[in-house]
């Protein structure tokens, strides 16, 4: 992250994201649409070497959102511009999409053209490279205005900060068997088991999403299923099934314990959920 002196605010263009209106993410940060129409020489003119450069043409052009940050303090505007990174890793993992931010300004998107405009590479993983765009929609977008105060507060716990990492990465790998390892590490982690892992993630999981006994006994049966195809993947054993299929169910079952977990403000308690 970079600030300059006398800077005041800062801009982080996203990747992968598409917003209709200002979203309020804190005090002094709000998620933005960008808007207006794309010049690469724009920002290439601000550029100095051929790295940078490459980034910025395959990048610029995907563009759709930004979030603003605004502090007097420059120290204190980097920090807030660092721990933001964090939530856009929780709407990449919350949304399942390659959102992502490799581009910092002290400008908004719309005056990039601006002569005293700069501009900086956040990252050079070339992450979120993709022409899918998550446009968000009114009541997810009512969502987040609620509850990310709540998520970046739960993130200070390691496991919970660990399975929303695995949930935004899992993707960056193209094997279904590292997928499913990153995807259940973030799962159990969150459920601290060490002994008949099976069962016990099984019946923990089931019980902390599920009231109704007979929906809760047949996701039970679902969770159980799944986990033996996570150990045959870890394991190095043929997989059998639909390994896309599996690796999408395994996501979307990490979501919902995540979702359930910011709606509590809490991390599963196994203690609580031997019933």
């Amino acid at each position: 992250m970079q600030v300059r002196d006398g800077d005041k605010e800062t801009y982080l263009y996203i990747n992968g994201l598409k917003v209709l209106r200002p979203i309020q993410l804190g005090n002094n940060i709000e998620l933005l649409p960008a808007t207006g129409k794309y010049d690469p020489n724009y920002a290439l003119k601000h550029i100095k070497n051929d790295i940078d450069m490459g980034i910025i043409i395959l990048f610029m052009c995907s563009i759709y959102s930004q979030i603003k940050i605004k502090n007097s303090n420059p120290k204190e505007l980097v920090i807030q511009a660092w721990n933001t990174q964090w939530d856009i890793v929780f709407l990449n993992a919350l949304f399942d999409n390659n959102i992502i931010c490799n581009i910092q300004s002290n400008k908004s998107y719309e005056d990039i053209k601006s002569e005293d405009c700069n501009i900086s590479i956040t990252n050079y993983h070339l992450h979120g490279l993709s022409n899918k765009i998550f446009t968000l929609k009114e009541k997810d977008a009512k969502w987040i205005e609620i509850n990310i105060c709540r998520a970046r507060d739960l993130q200070k716990n390691d496991k919970f900060l660990n399975a929303i990492h695995c949930l935004a990465s899992y993707k960056w790998h193209t094997l279904p068997r590292a997928q499913l390892a990153i995807i259940w590490a973030g799962i159990e982690g969150l459920f601290e088991i060490e002994s008949e892992i099976s069962f016990r993630i099984s019946l923990y999981i089931s019980n902390f999403l599920e009231k109704n006994k007979k929906k809760r006994e047949d996701m039970f049966k679902n969770i159980k299923n799944l986990y033996n195809y996570r150990s045959d993947a870890v394991h190095g054993s043929k997989m059998k099934g639909n390994a896309a299929e599996i690796v999408n169910s395994s996501a979307i079952l990490l979501r919902k314990i995540i979702i359930k977990c910011i709606n509590d403000n809490a991390i599963p308690n196994k203690n609580a959920l031997l019933f």
